[in-house]
């Protein structure tokens, strides 16, 4: 039995969390720049988004079984290698079809590190410390999208926006470095060989031919696509139509954050009263909806000032409704496939990451009309997410 602190393991396993979920915050003030540096599009600088995750939607369908093969440390060991490097060669590419591929490479490194985190966890953990220690890598998750922004306008406006990549590569490199000292191998029960990979396949192809799964998996993926939808426009719609600053409109992801900390308050709550899933669930799609209309509401307006505050209201909203549909549906996915239920949790985390990717790509379409586009598309993604939960809330009971 090898000697270990949890809680060093524990917070290094956060703050990985908290960079490569950054690779997507840090530089979104800094998009309408790169569109003129690179004399280019939105459609095609947005790619780097979109692109970052539909690659880890794929990346995380693999991770298990490389675990299972080769262990945790060495898959953990070489995410963080993979993304850092990307970062660095990222920060000094000339070509903005070399920073996509780039961002293709680096999202391997995410979509490996999701699951091998928690598999981490789960290996060296009782129950109640994985309850506890999920409840630490969520702060990551939120604390990430909240300061990342602010940090990456802050140097973007001082040192120009390559440089936070160059910042992400030397936490990189850092946590590198204490991964190798830190982290030991929790996995003793590692495959000779991997399996073939029809068989492997398969187990998501059943899981996904599943109605239930589909449903529940929609609720997920289009609430998380319609927020997806501000994040990928917003900052052309803020800075290059409203004439905010950059830094300020980074402040935003501060109340979208604390948006996310109430929602999750809210689910508390509501699971400690044993709130009914189907209220939870039908409380969260109509919100995601609500927040898409408050979107459109500022249609009509022309002043800036009431146009950035009903985006950012609408958005909070969207956001607030993440909370308590995405744990919600992870938990009902998980206890509806039993011993299947970590690949129906795995191919529903990818649908939904794709999700993110398709909307941002989708959205981005209208960059000519970015309030227009925004508010369609997180108001048909919000349409299918509540259709979605009508067609399912009759099978889904509480346990």
């Amino acid at each position: 039995m090898i000697k270990l602190n949890k809680n060093y393991i524990l917070y290094l396993l956060t703050s990985i969390v908290f960079l490569m979920c950054s690779a997507n915050d840090i530089y979104l003030s800094s998009l309408p720049k790169m569109v003129q540096d690179f004399n280019s599009t939105p459609n095609v600088i947005n790619l780097t988004l979109s692109f970052y995750a539909l690659g880890t939607a794929v990346f995380v369908l693999f991770a298990d079984l490389l675990n299972a093969r080769y262990g945790r440390r060495p898959i953990i060991l070489i995410s963080l290698i993979v993304f850092t490097a990307s970062a660095f060669l990222i920060s000094i590419s000339p070509s903005i079809w070399g920073i996509i591929l780039l961002r293709i490479v680096q999202s391997s490194g995410l979509g490996l590190y999701i699951i091998s985190s928690t598999l981490v966890i789960k290996d060296i953990m009782d129950e109640r410390e994985q309850i506890r220690a999920i409840g630490i890598i969520l702060a990551g998750l939120v604390i990430s999208p909240a300061i990342s922004p602010v940090i990456g306008a802050y140097l973007a406006q001082h040192f120009g926006w390559r440089s936070c990549f160059v910042f992400n590569g030397i936490l990189g490199a850092i946590l590198l470095i204490f991964t190798f000292k830190i982290l030991p191998e929790t996995n003793f029960s590692k495959l000779d060989k991997l399996p073939k990979m029809g068989p492997y396949l398969m187990r998501y192809f059943m899981v996904f031919k599943d109605t239930f799964f589909l449903h529940l998996t929609l609720i997920m993926a289009t609430g998380s696509g319609a927020y997806f939808a501000f994040i990928g426009i917003s900052s052309y719609l803020f800075i290059d139509n409203l004439g905010i600053s950059p830094i300020l409109y980074s402040y935003i992801y501060i109340f979208l954050s604390a948006a996310f900390l109430v929602g999750n308050h809210c689910l508390q709550t509501m699971n400690r009263k044993k709130t009914s899933f189907k209220i939870i669930l039908g409380i969260g799609s109509a919100a995601s909806l609500a927040g898409s209309i408050v979107i459109l509401s500022a249609e009509p307006f022309s002043s800036s000032f009431i146009i950035a505050g009903l985006l950012t209201i609408g958005a909070i909203i969207m956001r607030w409704a993440n909370a308590l549909v995405n744990p919600t549906t992870q938990v009902l996915t998980v206890n509806r496939f039993k011993k299947r239920g970590g690949v129906a949790l795995g191919m529903a985390m990818s649908i939904a990451i794709g999700a993110q990717g398709i909307a941002v790509i989708l959205v981005t379409l209208f960059h000519s009309e970015p309030l227009f586009g925004l508010a369609l598309i997180s108001m048909l993604l919000s349409i299918i997410g509540l259709i979605s939960f009508f067609l399912v809330k009759k099978r889904i009971t509480d346990s």
